[in-house]
């Protein structure tokens, strides 16, 4: 049932802060979370959340 493992899912995902800022984190909305999704190794699929609000 394996298909990748973690790390290597794990390393396509990149957490920054917006516009660099330096306070604390308040909010989820303070980062921009991205995935590399050209590099998805095949047999996986990503499902995207809609966002509704």
């Amino acid at each position: 049932m394996e298909k990748a493992h973690a790390h290597k899912l794990f390393d396509l995902i990149k957490v920054e802060r917006v516009n660099g800022t330096d306070g604390p984190a308040r909010a989820f909305t303070d980062y921009v979370v991205k995935l590399d999704e050209a590099n998805v190794p095949n047999g996986v699929s990503i499902e995207k959340e809609l966002d509704v609000h």
